[in-house]
């Protein structure tokens, strides 16, 4: 029964019909037969065969399985490492280079003909003043914070990324300026509103925000003709 589930797993993953199942299993076969011949095991009826043979399947399906894990955890390994190179470490959002590489993606989008969208530049108004009084500790707490209470105020196709020091970017499809300047109030008044505790004692943030929408060039910008704009 165990063999029957390992074979349907393995047949299931790795994509095999019963030929090709049956034909693994009868090379595995085989080479068991090679080994008895080699060291003079006697196989006297059909039935120590038909033993082997339901071995071979199970080493087939034992291969397998191993095969389809192996692949599983290099395809985890590769992902996290992707995450890992295009994420922000201190604040856990997408780096620049992950803007950079969406940015131009959406900039061909629009030169093709696609939805159109806006671009947000968000800056943490006197954020030097911040670091000179509460140390960079201080500092790397708000931009953490700013950085999950803007996350939070954004749809799922909004991409928010660390465009660098205490700037924060947002991609935003398939907005016109009116969703843009929505956007805009909201991500602002969710830093407004943070209430930051550093060893006891409270830092307010603001944001300042400058925004660029493709809808209201005469034709499709570059990606830092509107990064310039916003």
């Amino acid at each position: 029964a165990q063999a029957e589930v390992a074979r349907g797993v393995v047949q299931n993953t790795l994509k095999l019909d019963e030929p090709q199942w049956k034909r693994i299993s009868e090379e595995i076969l085989g080479e068991y037969l090679q080994i008895a011949e080699l060291f003079g095991v006697e196989l006297k009826d059909d039935t120590a065969v038909m033993d082997l043979y339901a071995e071979a399947q199970e080493e087939a399906s034992r291969v397998g399985i191993v095969a389809q894990l192996e692949h599983t955890v290099a395809v985890r390994a590769n992902a996290d490492l992707l995450q890992q190179v295009s994420t922000d470490a201190l604040t856990g959002v997408p780096n620049r280079a992950k803007f950079n590489e969406k940015l131009a993606e959406m900039v061909k989008g629009i030169q093709r003909g696609h939805s159109p969208f806006v671009l947000l530049m968000l800056d943490i108004d006197h954020f030097k003043k911040i670091n000179d009084t509460y140390g960079h500790p201080g500092g790397d707490l708000v931009l953490k914070r700013v950085g999950r209470a803007v996350q939070n105020c954004l749809r799922d196709v909004d991409l928010l990324a660390r465009y660098g020091g205490e700037e924060f970017a947002i991609l935003a499809p398939h907005a016109d300026r009116r969703g843009a300047c929505i956007v805009a109030a909201r991500v602002r008044k969710c830093v407004e509103d943070l209430r930051i505790d550093f060893n006891g004692e409270p830092i307010k943030v603001t944001i300042s925000v400058g925004v660029a929408v493709t809808v209201d060039y005469p034709a499709p910008p570059s990606a830092e003709q509107i990064v310039a704009d916003a």
